[in-house]
């Protein structure tokens, strides 16, 4: 089997997938895209299901390929963690929100598996990023790191709601800088509003 049709079929599923969900995405859909047949898609993937499976598993793979990159840095650990945030924002606001919905009411069980591999990528990372940010005296330490990466996760993943997203203008990245401005720096209380 070649890896170079291997890749081209994971691009046009991901693609596929989470543009319009799994319903409303044929077989017939993914082998017209990439110009092959069903039983050439069929040596690769034994099901749609499966294929769905391998494109979110390959979807956190790759993002923690570009985390590890991002921790290997020399960036400060303040420019690392909005460097993290900026990347789980392009990589997340890509999916469209009916297509994640679709996914959830057609294959709970894979939808469940992508919130949880996204909630462990981005804990387990936040952590990772304040917890060096507190040895190098950036945060602070006496602050337990999970309970702060808890906080922000939290916080993204109501404010990305779509029960929040349907009554106001806000973009996904619009609410994680919202989100981490608020968390590393304070309340929303301004100068003029101390004593």
């Amino acid at each position: 089997m070649s890896k170079k049709t291997e890749d081209k079929i994971l691009k046009h599923a991901t693609s596929l997938f989470f543009q319009y969900g799994y319903s409303a995405v044929s077989v017939d859909d993914l082998v017209k895209g990439i110009g092959m047949s069903k039983a050439t898609l069929y040596r690769y993937y034994a099901s749609k299901y499966d294929l769905l499976e391998i494109v979110i598993e390959n979807m956190f793979q790759e993002i923690k390929h570009d985390i590890s990159e991002l921790s290997a840095s020399e960036l400060d650990p303040l420019q690392k963690l909005r460097t993290f945030m900026t990347l789980m924002t392009q990589r997340l606001s890509a999916i469209e929100r009916s297509a994640l919905e679709d996914i959830k009411e057609s294959v709970a069980v894979l939808h469940d598996k992508f919130t949880r591999l996204r909630k462990e990528v981005i804990i387990h990372h936040l952590v990772k990023i304040l917890e060096d940010g507190g040895r190098q005296g950036v945060f602070r330490q006496e602050i337990d790191q999970q309970v702060v990466a808890y906080i922000i996760f939290a916080s993204i993943e109501e404010l990305t709601s779509t029960e929040f997203l349907a009554h106001h203008s806000y973009r996904f990245s619009d609410v994680f800088d919202m989100v981490l401005s608020t968390v590393m720096y304070g309340n929303v209380v301004n100068e003029a509003g101390q004593r």
